[in-house]
């Protein structure tokens, strides 16, 4: 009986830390998302659909308006970015890669990953949303996924405003 009082122990023990881990990036990622719809209310934007990655970006689109707003915790500051979709022609992912020479030949390295908005007007401008940056995340994390997805959004609700305009 004594061993399995002990067993039981040695297992609270070993949980104890990842239970708190995960308790705490829970309360992190709460603050996060409530931090960010704060940002978005300020611009009169209220989400219908958002997205946080790396507890640092965070997208939302509000269907009501047809509004988009992005968000980027740096350690300089913060970026946000409130794009009205009535003022988009289109919307593409920007991959910027490199070639790398490795053992076994070569490799493409991807430096960064964004959506590039183009933004209607006489000079018609580029916005671009940063989804990955190589200087300052080592890796992906299922980035490429989450900007196709978000790409498809838009691009449904760029199709949706053409054929109520028309």
């Amino acid at each position: 009986m004594e061993n399995y009082i002990y067993g039981i122990g040695a297992i609270l023990i070993m949980a104890a830390p990842v239970v708190y881990l995960v308790i705490t990036r829970k309360r992190r990622e709460a603050a996060f998302i409530k931090h960010f719809k704060e940002l978005a209310a300020k611009e009169n934007i209220h989400m219908d659909d958002t997205e946080i990655w790396n507890v640092h970006y965070a997208i939302g689109l509000d269907n009501g308006t047809k509004k988009l707003f992005y968000y980027k915790k740096m350690k300089e500051g913060e970026k946000t970015v409130a794009v009205d979709l009535a003022n988009v022609e289109s919307c593409r992912i920007a991959t910027k890669s490199r070639s790398v020479k490795t053992t076994s030949g070569s490799s493409s390295v991807i430096d960064r990953i964004d959506l590039a908005l183009l933004i209607s007007g006489p000079q018609k401008t580029e916005k671009l949303i940063e989804f990955f940056n190589g200087e300052e995340s080592l890796s992906l994390r299922g980035e490429p996924l989450i900007v196709e997805k978000w790409q498809g959004k838009i691009n449904d609700a760029l199709k949706k405003k053409k054929t109520v305009s028309r």
